[in-house]
């Protein structure tokens, strides 16, 4: 029973005792003929009820919540009068009513403080897309992991392993062994070691070293021979290895130096590679649906808020401009809403998408355990962003590291898949206090130390 329905609250009547007691009650409410026989009866018992207290008083003051003792069924009510729109059903104005009178029922329904609330609606509400985006579409990509020997994947090494071993790499100068020649009285000449020298190393250019140190990945041992691990050696792994080093300009010293620590950081990989079972994570692009949903009955949006304690999880919320949809909900205020509002305000976002479990945007940390990401946001340097917003305590929390982790891992190897060919993908776990003290998108990328594949 919905109590602002299945009750109808009196105002004001010449009478209404009176009324009450008057055997035409229904006649005078135009309900004569709204419901049935059986109704009719136990309205008027009802209303005997009323009008004659029972034995031990009844406050004549007071009035009883409904004037009908029992609620009426879904088939009763829908004879009598349509509690969304006000109307009376298709039987409900009596033969005798009166011209000129009005042949509705109205009511407003009123909240524990009296104040008046919106009633519910009847007609569904449907979310469709922003017009400002209505032509933009992108592919997800979808992980899922299977346990095998796996292969040999250079999108596998880490960025902090790639910097560990460029921040080795030497740019000394060649160094010139001089040798003194001493001739003693009587004996023999002889050469004897003197202070060395440091000369400048040839230089070279940065295509020719990017190129030399592509052709020494390439060709190591076990390395596989093919195009996505091409791709990978020069779009990701040497570009990222040389943007760490220490110095600007490349040398015959420098490029060596590189070649041997590029070799160790490589031939180290493949041997813990070889040694393990692992978890073998697979892409698989997935359109994004974007054609809108409806609204359950009764469900209506709310005008944007500035406060937490102004909440509702679940409530949809419109004011999105920037969103593929103007108008979403949230899980969360701090996490969630509050990203929202940033991304929707940054001038460095392009646009942002709200993804929900029935997307289907998964990625899988384990060959079990899948998740689903918060937002996917595009910004001005073309990169897509896949973004989780997280309570702070995921900081220290296992799972949403091992989450962290995978996603990484797809940014990476992204760079080597034909479907994403020029396209940049990042990833960023923003924790709620990190959004708290951020007043744009780039105040939050500092604090988050979000990885992407844009070198």
């Amino acid at each position: 029973m919905v109590k602002q329905i299945d009750q109808l609250d009196i105002i004001a009547h010449q009478s209404f005792q009176e009324l009450l007691e008057a055997e035409n009650v229904l006649v005078q409410f135009g309900l004569e003929e709204a419901v049935s026989e059986t109704d009719g009866a136990r309205i008027r018992e009802a209303v005997r009820r009323v009008t004659q207290p029972d034995s031990e008083g009844t406050d004549s003051g007071s009035y009883p919540e409904t004037i009908i003792g029992e609620p009426f069924t879904a088939n009763e009510q829908s004879d009598t009068f349509n509690a969304y729109s006000g109307t009376m059903g298709t039987n409900a104005v009596p033969d005798h009513q009166v011209e000129g009178q009005s042949q509705t029922v109205e009511f407003r329904s009123i909240s524990d403080d009296g104040q008046d609330e919106e009633p519910p609606r009847f007609d569904p509400i449907t979310i469709t897309r922003n017009p400002s985006f209505e032509d933009v579409e992108y592919f997800f990509p979808v992980t899922n992991i299977r346990l095998e020997q796996p292969p040999i994947d250079l999108s596998e090494i880490d960025e902090g392993t790639i910097e560990a071993a460029a921040r080795r790499v030497t740019s000394t100068g060649d160094i010139l062994y001089r040798k003194e020649i001493v001739a003693a009285l009587g004996g023999r000449l002889r050469a004897v070691d003197t202070e060395s020298a440091e000369i400048d190393s040839i230089h070279i250019e940065n295509d020719e070293a990017k190129t030399a140190l592509t052709r020494l990945v390439i060709n190591l041992q076990l390395v596989p021979k093919n195009n996505a691990t091409a791709r990978i050696v020069e779009n990701y792994l040497v570009p990222k290895f040389m943007s760490k080093v220490s110095f600007a300009e490349w040398t015959v010293k420098a490029l060596d130096s590189a070649r041997i620590q590029l070799q160790e950081m490589v031939s180290a990989y493949i041997s813990g590679v070889l040694r393990s079972t692992r978890e073998i994570p697979s892409v698989h692009p997935k359109k994004m649906a974007l054609s809108g949903y409806m609204l359950p009955l009764g469900e209506r949006v709310y005008e944007p808020i500035e406060r937490q304690d102004q909440f509702v999880r679940g409530r949809i919320y419109s004011g999105w401009f920037k969103s593929l949809f103007e108008e979403e909900y949230f899980d969360s205020y701090s996490g969630e809403y509050e990203l929202a509002r940033l991304l929707n305000l940054s001038p460095n976002i392009v646009w942002w998408h709200r993804l929900h479990p029935q997307d289907g945007a998964y990625i899988y940390y384990n060959a079990r355990d899948r998740y689903f990401p918060d937002f996917v946001a595009l910004d001005d340097e073309g990169i897509h962003w896949i973004i989780e917003g997280k309570d702070l305590r995921g900081r220290d929390d296992a799972k949403v590291q091992a989450k962290r982790t995978a996603a990484e891992s797809l940014v990476r190897r992204l760079s080597a898949e034909e479907e994403y060919e020029g396209e940049y993908w990042g990833y960023m776990i923003a924790y709620e206090d990190d959004i708290a003290r951020s007043d744009s998108w780039n105040d939050l990328k500092a604090l988050a130390q979000p990885v992407s594949n844009k070198i």
